[in-house]
């Protein structure tokens, strides 16, 4: 599991991601596929909004599930839109958190304030 503040799935956007680095991109698409790990989940926080991301990778056998969490104290609720490669439903702007589950299938939450489940991924694994 990879735990960073910059995302990746997010690397089409120039900014706060690896966008202005490609090689970078590509050299830890390298280090995944060559780990022959069964699953991978990149997490990062601080980005101000919440979302689930996925992309497939030549040679790897599951998708590449990332995780972007907000802030608990605050959210940026300017955001238009993002458009990422990858993403699954929506960007999120309004305060969440990230529950995840991680035994023979990854379960993704996010739910918000007074614990209402604002969205879920769930990726099984054989």
């Amino acid at each position: 599991m990879n735990v960073s503040c910059i995302p990746f799935l997010s690397y089409t956007h120039s900014y706060e991601s690896l966008g202005p680095f490609p090689h970078r991109v590509g050299k830890l698409k390298n280090l995944i596929k060559d780990s022959k790990e069964t699953s991978v989940l990149l997490l990062y926080g601080g980005k101000n909004i919440s979302a689930f991301s996925s992309t497939k990778i030549d040679r790897l056998s599951f998708p590449l599930l990332d995780s972007t969490s907000s802030r608990l104290t605050h959210s940026y609720t300017g955001l238009k839109g993002e458009v990422t490669v990858g993403r699954i439903e929506k960007v999120r702007r309004e305060l969440s958190f990230e529950i995840l589950n991680l035994i023979r299938k990854k379960t993704m939450q996010m739910p918000g304030k007074e614990n209402i489940l604002q969205q879920e991924h769930i990726q099984s694994y054989n």
